[in-house]
């Protein structure tokens, strides 16, 4: 599945997998950026990755 661009600033994002190794989050690599500013965490990539590009 594609990992779209941010919706807010259009740089790249990533997906980052927490220490526990389960919980996911993706957020773009704008240091500057509000997509980070209300995190979600998923339990898979798939999940991530499907709600993110849905993000407008």
């Amino acid at each position: 599945m594609e990992l779209k661009r941010c919706p807010f600033c259009g740089n790249d994002a990533t997906i980052f997998k927490l220490d526990s190794g389960i919980d996911r989050l993706i957020m773009c690599k704008s240091d500057e950026c509000i997509c980070g500013d209300d995190p979600k965490y998923f339990k898979s990539d798939d999940e991530a990755i499907a709600a993110w590009n849905k993000r407008a």
